[in-house]
């Protein structure tokens, strides 16, 4: 059984780095981190992250969750601990407007690219509504089916269910996120992504071989959120890419919120 539903609420039109979300989060992998003792599999580790400091992960189809991890004592906080696990598992870290995504090595910049690139375009303001979607299904769900109650309250022009894999997914619960992000999980477990098609969303396939794009945007009021010392510290990251700031104001190009990560 496979549950949509959502609320509606007022649309965040912005680089997905300065929804609320997006700012909570990195509120949250500053936390300091609680090592666990010994080998747990990876997904009793995501449902702590998830219940101890309110960090919801995504885990791509493709990595199993029965996994044994573990973290050490170099791990200091929340996020020193996502990166680690990461590493055990050959996953990338992805960071899409409130959610942490751990996909397949190779994906993770461009899952990032694609989610700004689109927040950062003129898209239909419901795919940006941030809201409770309500959005789960049962062990075992047919990914068939589960890409079909969702298109079902988010039309995707030009996918082909029937070319789909057929896959059964574990159990998943889902409350507050945008549409949009949903949509990259989805389709991103299948090599897939929304892309804009006049007026509507529709699937494509992701290129790996095609560079992530650089996407514009401009910080204003969000920057005292994020702290004098990021602020700062952007134009050391940035050296490559066009800026210009000026007291709490700040437009730049550049990648991907990787960069400052990296």
């Amino acid at each position: 059984m496979m549950v949509f539903s959502g609320n509606s609420s007022v649309a965040q039109v912005a680089h997905p780095y300065r929804t609320s979300p997006s700012i909570a989060l990195t509120s949250s992998l500053e936390a300091k981190w609680q090592a666990t003792r010994g080998r747990i599999p990876l997904r009793d580790m995501i449902g702590q992250w998830r219940l101890a400091y309110s960090i919801p992960v995504w885990l791509d189809r493709r990595i199993a969750s029965d996994y044994d991890v573990a973290t050490s004592d170099q791990c200091v906080t929340v996020g020193d601990s996502i990166a680690e696990v990461a590493r055990q598992i050959h996953a990338d870290i992805a960071l899409v407007d409130g959610v942490v995504m751990l996909v397949p090595e190779g994906l993770g910049a461009h899952v990032e690219s694609i989610y700004w690139s689109l927040a950062t375009d003129a898209i239909n303001s419901v795919w940006l509504r941030n809201e409770d979607l309500v959005l789960s299904w049962e062990d075992g769900a047919n990914s068939r089916d589960i890409l079909r109650s969702f298109v079902a309250r988010y039309p995707l022009m030009d996918l082909h269910l029937d070319q789909i894999e057929h896959d059964v997914w574990p159990a998943a619960l889902w409350g507050k996120t945008t549409p949009l992000m949903v949509a990259i999980g989805l389709l991103g477990s299948f090599d897939l992504k929304p892309v804009v098609a006049g007026e509507s969303l529709a699937a494509d396939r992701i290129d790996l071989q095609t560079p992530t794009s650089p996407v514009e945007w401009v910080y204003r009021d969000e920057i005292s959120k994020l702290g004098k010392d990021r602020w700062r510290q952007w134009p050391l990251f940035l050296q490559v890419h066009r800026f210009q700031g000026s007291g709490l104001f700040l437009a730049f190009m550049g990648l991907s919120e990787r960069q400052f990560r990296e």
